[in-house]
């Protein structure tokens, strides 16, 4: 069975929908579209980067619903300004909030070396490990940036799921998870039809994704990152 694994970054509370930043209204319609709608699996709902806006607007809503959350952290942003601190990173922990590794400093894998690919998907996982004494298991990929070393160094640090910004239905007994991201201004019509496993409705993401990937090529991955 093929389901869709939804994919968010920031939510606010200030009526912005953009690529990367969800408003609240709109995420609470997603979040109870979500909940009405029947299907033979547990939805799946993944937040890149650790933000603190998780905390203080995603987390309300999601708390005790009958959802698979699954938090992914840059370790070494925890505590900066914009993002949790580990004192949020526990709490949510204990609320049942799956928290996983998207690497230490959030770099361009494709572009690192053996050693410091190792370096970063190693650290983050131990440092998450060593605050929470619980295993990590997932990795979500900075950039999308995926190459068979990345996930055969993945495999070799100890993680049995890798997570990509591919837009396609994921299998959930692979080893490389692809996701949907939401973007703010996505239409209630379309999120329907993703949450319904409507094939149809990727298309246009796709291609965007493939001229996207294309033009990290090009000019570089930095311009057209979220960052």
């Amino acid at each position: 069975m093929k389901i869709p694994v939804l994919l968010y970054h920031r939510i606010n509370n200030k009526g912005i929908n953009e690529k990367y930043n969800l408003s609240l209204y709109r995420f609470k319609d997603q979040i109870n579209s979500l909940l009405k709608q029947k299907s033979a699996y547990r939805h799946i709902i993944t937040f890149d980067d650790g933000f603190s806006c998780f905390y203080h607007h995603a987390f309300p809503i999601l708390k005790g619903k009958d959802l698979e959350i699954i938090l992914f952290l840059i370790t070494e942003k925890i505590g900066d300004r914009g993002f949790l601190t580990w004192n949020q990173v526990s709490e949510l922990n204990r609320c049942g909030i799956s928290i996983q590794s998207h690497t230490k400093n959030h770099f361009f894998l494709p572009r690192l070396s053996k050693s410091e690919l190792i370096r970063e998907l190693q650290d983050s996982k131990r440092t998450i490990e060593d605050r929470l004494s619980k295993e990590v298991k997932y990795l979500s990929l900075p950039y999308g940036g995926k190459s068979s070393l990345i996930l055969e160094t993945a495999r070799q640090v100890g993680y049995v799921k890798v997570f990509t910004s591919d837009i396609r239905f994921a299998k959930l007994e692979a080893f490389e998870i692809p996701r949907i991201n939401i973007p703010g201004y996505i239409s209630e019509d379309k999120f329907i039809k993703i949450i319904q496993v409507d094939c149809s409705v990727l298309f246009p993401y796709r291609a965007c994704q493939l001229l996207k990937n294309l033009i990290k090529l090009i000019i570089g991955y930095k311009r057209v990152s979220k960052f």
